[in-house]
């Protein structure tokens, strides 16, 4: 496979410009089945969008008019919870308001780059990018945990919907883990 981050400004540049893209893009279907939850219960889409995007501008203007004095970055290697091998940078502003985690993974049939974004004790947004070994793009699917629970936001039909078998997507569920597991502490 030819694509491979290795400095965490490459990362940083290359996930803001794929979320820049990835809001023209469509969401691909997910394999999980979806818990049954009453309709009026879930979160709404428009609602979850705002939020995901304010925040990820946010996010990307912060860090590209951030000095090296403003963010503590710390990369290293791992593992994802199904054990895949990872890069990890870990990205954390010095008043922790903005707290990113960029795990890059190759997996037999792609490598993909999952972005954590801590919106709050509440929220937490993570963008896949998935992409082929003809370096093509399979697709950008995008997640939020609300408290403790996975959601998929599906932009093509509008909807955030309970993701049922979470383990199956080998993706942190907390960052309280990920602070653990990632951040030099």
């Amino acid at each position: 496979m030819s694509i491979r981050f290795k400095r965490p400004i490459v990362i940083i540049f290359t996930i803001v410009l794929l979320f820049g893209m990835s809001f023209g893009f469509t969401s691909c279907a997910e394999n999980a089945d979806a818990t049954v939850v009453p309709e009026e219960t879930l979160p709404s889409y428009d609602e979850m969008h705002k939020l995901t995007e304010d925040y990820v501008i946010a996010y990307s203007n912060f860090m590209l008019n951030s000095t090296a004095t403003d963010v503590s970055i710390y990369t290293s290697e791992g593992t994802t919870p199904a054990g895949n091998i990872c890069s990890a940078t870990f990205i954390e502003s010095n008043d922790s308001k903005y707290i990113n985690l960029v795990l890059e993974v190759d997996r037999q049939d792609s490598f993909d780059c999952d972005e954590y974004y801590r919106i709050d004790a509440s929220h937490i947004f993570i963008a896949r990018s998935s992409i082929a070994p003809d370096n093509s793009i399979i697709g950008i699917f995008k997640y939020i945990i609300i408290d403790d629970v996975l959601y998929r936001i599906d932009e093509q039909n509008q909807t955030v919907t309970p993701v049922d078998r979470q383990d199956s997507l080998d993706l942190y569920l907390s960052f309280e883990e990920i602070i653990t597991l990632y951040s030099g502490k």
